[in-house]
Protein backbone atom coordinates (compact mmCIF):
# COMPACT_ATOMS: atom_id res chain seq x y z
CA UNK A 1 0.00 0.00 0.00
CA UNK A 2 1.32 3.39 -0.93
CA UNK A 3 1.98 5.97 1.76
CA UNK A 4 1.95 9.75 1.56
CA UNK A 5 5.19 11.63 2.04
CA UNK A 6 6.38 15.22 2.17
CA UNK A 7 9.21 16.17 -0.16
CA UNK A 8 11.48 16.60 2.86
CA UNK A 9 10.81 12.96 3.74
CA UNK A 10 11.73 11.83 0.23
CA UNK A 11 15.14 13.51 0.29
CA UNK A 12 17.67 10.89 1.39
CA UNK A 13 15.30 8.00 0.69
CA UNK A 14 16.51 5.03 -1.32
CA UNK A 15 14.93 4.94 -4.80
CA UNK A 16 13.94 1.61 -6.35
CA UNK A 17 12.96 0.62 -9.87
CA UNK A 18 11.98 -2.80 -11.17
CA UNK A 19 12.81 -4.44 -7.83
CA UNK A 20 16.34 -2.98 -7.59
CA UNK A 21 17.83 0.04 -5.81
CA UNK A 22 18.85 2.76 -8.30
CA UNK A 23 20.13 5.53 -6.03
CA UNK A 24 19.40 7.97 -3.23
CA UNK A 25 17.00 10.88 -3.77
CA UNK A 26 19.01 14.08 -3.39
CA UNK A 27 16.60 16.66 -4.81
CA UNK A 28 13.18 16.97 -6.46
CA UNK A 29 12.01 19.09 -9.41
CA UNK A 30 8.25 19.68 -9.50
CA UNK A 31 5.83 21.53 -11.73
CA UNK A 32 4.64 24.30 -9.41
CA UNK A 33 1.32 24.79 -11.18
CA UNK A 34 0.27 21.13 -10.84
CA UNK A 35 2.45 20.01 -7.93
CA UNK A 36 3.53 16.99 -9.99
CA UNK A 37 7.08 15.69 -9.51
CA UNK A 38 8.84 15.77 -12.89
CA UNK A 39 12.45 14.87 -12.11
CA UNK A 40 14.51 13.41 -9.30
CA UNK A 41 18.20 14.01 -8.82
CA UNK A 42 19.87 10.85 -7.55
CA UNK A 43 23.22 10.25 -5.93
CA UNK A 44 24.89 6.83 -5.87
CA UNK A 45 22.86 6.11 -9.03
CA UNK A 46 23.41 2.68 -10.55
CA UNK A 47 21.71 0.57 -13.19
CA UNK A 48 20.08 3.46 -15.07
CA UNK A 49 20.12 3.74 -18.85
CA UNK A 50 22.21 6.30 -20.71
CA UNK A 51 18.96 8.17 -21.47
CA UNK A 52 19.17 9.66 -17.97
CA UNK A 53 21.43 12.70 -18.03
CA UNK A 54 24.12 13.45 -15.50
CA UNK A 55 24.28 16.92 -13.91
CA UNK A 56 27.62 18.74 -13.73
CA UNK A 57 27.90 17.75 -10.07
CA UNK A 58 27.56 14.03 -10.90
CA UNK A 59 23.95 13.53 -9.82
CA UNK A 60 21.73 11.61 -12.24
CA UNK A 61 18.64 13.43 -13.53
CA UNK A 62 15.77 10.96 -13.70
CA UNK A 63 12.46 11.85 -15.37
CA UNK A 64 9.64 9.99 -13.66
CA UNK A 65 6.01 9.16 -14.37
CA UNK A 66 5.19 8.51 -10.75
CA UNK A 67 6.51 7.62 -7.33
CA UNK A 68 5.08 5.53 -4.51
CA UNK A 69 6.44 5.19 -0.99
CA UNK A 70 6.21 1.56 0.03
CA UNK A 71 7.80 0.21 3.22
CA UNK A 72 10.07 3.25 3.51
CA UNK A 73 11.33 3.00 -0.07
CA UNK A 74 10.61 5.29 -3.00
CA UNK A 75 9.39 3.03 -5.80
CA UNK A 76 9.70 4.81 -9.13
CA UNK A 77 7.81 4.58 -12.37
CA UNK A 78 10.38 5.87 -14.86
CA UNK A 79 9.75 7.58 -18.16
CA UNK A 80 12.94 5.93 -19.52
CA UNK A 81 13.89 2.62 -17.84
Amino acid sequence: MSERAFSTELIGMEAWFDGHPVGIIDDIVADLSSGEIKFLLLTKAEGLSAKHKTATDGRRIVEIRGIDVISGRAVLSLLFP
